[in-house]
């Protein structure tokens, strides 16, 4: 009859492998018990914030983030075009992010892309005066004096002549 082998709980190489599968859930135990303290004083600090600005209007957590000077702008833009009608929204700079705030901070106005202020103005010429363009041209700037509209005709006018 074959012997029968027999394993003793603390031989050298049980106890290896078992100090290798317990490394593992050690390490993620370790890793928790570091980094929860930051993190709940970083949850903890954001909570405070957004309870302190909880009742904020738009507006006013618009001019805490971008400034008084861009909320008064974008309230001038929204005054003159009426809230159903459609503008064409042209990018001041060259990073190309400008239209993307204004667009949205303009909202529920319909928008068309006219693309960069550095384009070619016969190109933005033949844009604005397209049959069924809009009205209004919104140049979008982040940084002062803001946003600004203008009639297509005004904004013909500041084009360079070729």
């Amino acid at each position: 009859m074959p012997e029968r082998r027999t394993f003793k709980i603390l031989e050298p190489a049980i106890l290896a492998r078992a100090g290798w599968a317990l490394a593992g859930p050690l390490a993620c135990i370790l890793f928790v018990v570091m980094t929860l303290p930051k993190a709940m004083d970083k949850s903890h600090q954001r909570l405070r914030r957004g309870i302190r600005h909880a009742r904020d209007t738009y507006e006013s957590s618009l001019g805490r983030y971008r400034g008084a000077w861009y909320v008064s702008a974008l309230k001038r833009v929204r005054e003159s075009i009426p809230e159903n009608e459609p503008y064409f929204i042209l990018e001041s700079t060259p990073s190309g992010a400008d239209n993307y705030f204004v667009r949205f901070d303009l909202a529920p106005r319909p928008c068309i892309d006219m693309g960069r202020m550095n384009e070619n103005p016969e190109v933005l010429r033949a844009k604005t005066q397209a049959p069924g363009a809009p009205k209004w041209v919104v140049i979008a700037r982040l940084e002062e004096p803001g946003p600004e509209a203008l009639l297509a005709k005004e904004f013909l006018e500041r084009l360079p002549v070729k």
